[in-house]
């Protein structure tokens, strides 16, 4: 059975009397706010600061869960760990008054979540954003934060429901929420929107929705940077292995490649200047988790070196090839990154500069391979391990632009 809720939004608990008059199939929930908050440090995803106080929100949401339903929604904190499963959600309402009305189930332990935000327009709007869509108001958004959750019985012959939440700013940012009742995001950055010319190539494996599966075989994994440049393996016998929240990753999703025959293969081509970061692990050494190879030594490649190490190369010979100067422990996550152009390159592993070199050339490669090199249309050097996520820029990142995505790629995936 289900029960009209009204949840009313104010910074002071208002109790309501058994006198108050009400509809018998309703109950009141009533939410207070106590500012026990301390200083945050909090940079914003979104295009606001985040709040330091519980003054600094003047938007909030209710977000409802039934823990005797299965839920497919989800959301995440800034590091993708899962914090709420909502059900419903109630809507959003400013601080100054305004009332959410929502149908909520009767029955045993209902979670009510809070979430806050600061809204810059929301004079001159009138209203706070829908918090089905709040990535279309993200230039005038800060993060948002769980305020505060609570449990409570629900029945249907509640008149009045009083729900207290407490704010502690040390609480969780939301990074990510999604699933069927919504799907947006905040946590950490959209590469592919914050940085000047955009992703050249996004791929994203804990975002399921960029998989094809046939038979249960992944097939297909979408580009998310707009420009359509997919990787696809129609062989079931080399396609990678669908992995969910690997621990290993911070729980994320990601492809397994065997290291024998698995890779996926694109009709895109990288350009003669850009970037390349990669999140991973390997199982084994000595292979190429990313690349192609041009019929003489033209290579654009990234790879775990025989000796362990971090590789990659850009050139027309062996001397444009570059490695890293620490050995990388299996079964671990690594954040390579690959800054290029046709007189240097510079080679990250997670944050640190691992090597730079000048170089020169610039090859005729082939379109790349994930999970294997494409040696002049030869997959060769088959990766063994799970890949993450590929970001590729055509230009040579600035040392802002690289610590800004590094950031985000280090918190999603490098525990």
């Amino acid at each position: 059975m289900r029960v009209g809720i009204i949840i009313a939004l104010g910074l002071t608990l208002a109790a309501c009397s058994k006198d108050d008059k009400k509809a018998p199939d309703k109950a009141t929930v009533r939410i207070s706010f106590e500012d026990r908050s301390k200083a945050l440090t909090q940079k914003s995803a979104f295009g606001q600061s985040d709040p330091t106080t519980m003054s600094g929100f003047n938007c909030f949401g209710v977000m409802v869960n039934y823990p005797e339903d299965s839920n497919p929604n989800f959301c995440t904190n800034d590091a993708q760990n899962s914090i709420f499963f909502p059900h419903e959600m109630a809507g959003m309402a400013s601080i100054s008054g305004g009332v959410l009305e929502t149908q909520v189930k009767t029955g045993e332990s209902r979670n009510f979540a809070v979430l806050g935000f600061y809204y810059a327009d929301l004079a001159s709007a009138g209203s706070c954003p829908s918090m089905f869509s709040i990535t279309n108001f993200e230039d005038s958004l800060s993060s948002p934060f769980v305020l505060g959750t609570a449990v409570q019985n629900i029945s249907a012959t509640d008149s009045v429901v009083n729900i207290n939440v407490t704010f502690n700013a040390q609480t969780q940012k939301v990074g990510d929420c999604q699933g069927p009742l919504f799907d947006w995001q905040s946590g950490g950055i959209n590469p592919c929107q914050e940085i000047a010319g955009g992703c050249a190539l996004w791929l994203d494996a804990h975002d399921t929705s960029t998989l094809s599966f046939t038979n249960g075989y992944v097939t297909g994994w979408s580009d998310k940077s707009g420009n359509n440049r997919h990787f696809t393996q129609s062989s079931s016998s080399m396609t990678p292995t669908h992995m969910t929240n690997v621990n290993a990753l911070n729980n994320n999703n990601a492809l397994y490649f065997d290291g024998s025959d698995d890779y996926m293969s694109s009709s895109y081509n990288v350009s003669s200047s850009g970037t390349i970061m990669i999140a991973f692990l390997y199982s084994t050494a000595g292979a190429k988790i990313f690349g192609s190879k041009g019929s003489t030594v033209e290579y654009i490649y990234m790879s775990v070196t025989s000796s362990s190490f971090l590789g990659a190369g850009y050139g027309n010979n062996n001397d444009a090839t570059i490695y890293g100067n620490t050995t990388m422990a299996t079964a671990t996550p690594i954040l390579g990154t690959f800054r290029f152009n046709n007189s240097n390159h510079y080679l990250y592993r997670n944050t640190s500069l691992e090597h730079s070199m000048t170089a020169d050339g610039s090859p005729t490669t082939n379109y790349v391979y994930v999970g294997a090199i494409n040696d002049d249309g030869n997959a060769g050097f088959h990766f063994h391990g799970g890949i993450g996520e590929v970001l590729v820029f055509n230009n040579v990142l600035s040392v802002s632009e690289l610590a800004q995505v590094a950031d985000y790629l280090q918190q999603k995936w490098v525990p």
